[in-house]
């Protein structure tokens, strides 16, 4: 790292490295509308056009494409034909590009707000969020597999987390069409609850009896995204992604958030409760080019150590 960058990160956090910056905040028009909020828990999901700028996303999509440890870390997951999706994944973000997404304020400020809100159980203090785990998302063009239907809180419930109070936030890096593979959801899904979830495939999937039933009852919408949309997810939403039948990627940043309060039970796979830096929203473009580095903070998750893959069937 930099002494360019130690230095920002330095500025970035409130002391120490784990200490939050209280200060640091978002633009008013990065923050969710009470109208936004309210939609978010009736549907379960909500897209929030352009909350990267243009210019935030040309760092962002030159940065990943040349990343080869996000590349090379990457692990495939085959769907039930037989097709492949590439994902890569971390519990703690480093700090770098990723970091700086995953810290930033526009993220934080509004996850905070969904997650103590009433789909979450509405909490009598504002709910503290931290980083559960990052992912890049990878359907390569004509090969992409498809994501078989299923909620996050399906695997996350089998981790010691005894409420769905987490969600995950997906920030689209290419244009996600119904061509090449985008996220469907089944809009308001996230009220019946958790499913349980069996083998699909090489993934765990929600069971296909009730999913059936779901799409009798529950609208289905494709997430049409321009790079830099990002969608806010609820952990109960239930959602798939087809093949990458097309000429082109589809990439995505997922981050993922727990409450404080929710702190899981058990040790597993992902990591339980530490403090979240907050860093201001400008830190992405300081970034520019600063991939993942040996020795940066980024640590990959120990896929042999899935838990709830295994409880799932998955392994």
């Amino acid at each position: 790292m930099t002494a360019q960058l130690e230095s920002y990160t330095l500025e970035c956090t409130d002391g120490p490295v784990g200490k939050r910056d209280k200060t640091s905040s978002t633009l008013p028009h990065n923050l969710l509308t009470e109208e936004e909020i309210t939609r978010y828990h009736k549907t379960g999901y909500l897209v929030k056009n352009g909350l990267f700028t243009s210019e935030e996303m040309d760092v962002f999509f030159s940065t990943i494409k040349n990343d080869v440890i996000v590349t090379g870390r990457s692990h495939t997951r085959l769907d039930s034909e037989g097709f492949y999706s590439k994902l890569s994944l971390w519990n703690h973000p480093g700090i770098n590009l990723y970091g700086a997404v995953a810290r930033s304020a526009r993220i934080i400020d509004n996850v905070e707000t969904l997650l103590s809100g009433y789909s979450h159980g509405l909490s009598a203090e504002r709910e503290e969020a931290y980083h559960y785990h990052s992912k890049v998302m990878i359907k390569e063009p004509k090969v992409g597999g498809a994501w078989e239907w299923h909620q996050d809180y399906g695997y996350w419930y089998n981790n010691g987390c005894l409420f769905p109070k987490m969600i995950s936030v997906m920030v689209a890096i290419d244009t996600h069409t119904e061509e090449n593979g985008c996220l469907q959801v089944l809009e308001g899904s996230h009220n019946m609850g958790r499913i349980s979830h069996t083998l699909t495939g090489e993934q765990a999937g929600a069971d296909m009896n009730r999913v059936e039933q779901s799409k009798s009852r529950f609208k289905k919408y494709p997430i049409l995204c321009n790079p830099g949309d990002t969608l806010f997810l609820h952990c109960n939403t239930l959602h798939a992604s087809a093949q990458n039948k097309s000429n082109y990627p589809r990439w995505s940043l997922i981050c993922c958030y727990n409450t404080k309060s929710n702190n899981p039970y058990i040790p597993h796979h992902h990591p339980c409760y530490s403090p979240l830096d907050r860093w201001d929203d400008s830190a992405v473009l300081k970034f520019k080019g600063v991939g993942i580095t040996e020795g940066d903070g980024t640590h990959f998750m120990d896929h042999e150590k899935d838990l709830s893959a295994k409880k799932s069937g998955l392994q």
